[in-house]
């Protein structure tokens, strides 16, 4: 999936509950390889808009990341993402 790292260094916040939001740099869209679009299959020959970014040829990461106590999570054994999804909208 991903092969460009950025480092997003993490320190828990004063209180709990809020989320906070980072976002990548640009990067190309792997999909159209940074064309915008791509050979379509119709009859003309036309090109065709990317889907992923939508033309532009450029996309970035928007991660959320959401501070809960650990009480909240079974005594750090992994979980899935299902799991803490559901716990967070038990609150």
């Amino acid at each position: 999936m991903s092969n460009i790292k950025e480092i997003i260094e993490l320190s828990a916040p004063s209180r709990l509950g809020n989320a906070e939001k980072f976002v990548s740099r640009v990067q190309p869209c792997s999909y159209c390889r940074g064309a915008g679009s791509f050979a379509g299959d119709n009859p003309q020959g036309e090109r065709e808009t990317c889907p992923d970014c939508g033309g532009s040829g450029k996309v970035r990461a928007l991660v959320s990341v959401t501070w809960v106590a650990v009480a909240d999570f079974t005594k750090y054994r992994p979980v899935d993402i299902d799991e803490v999804e559901e716990m967070l909208n038990r609150k």
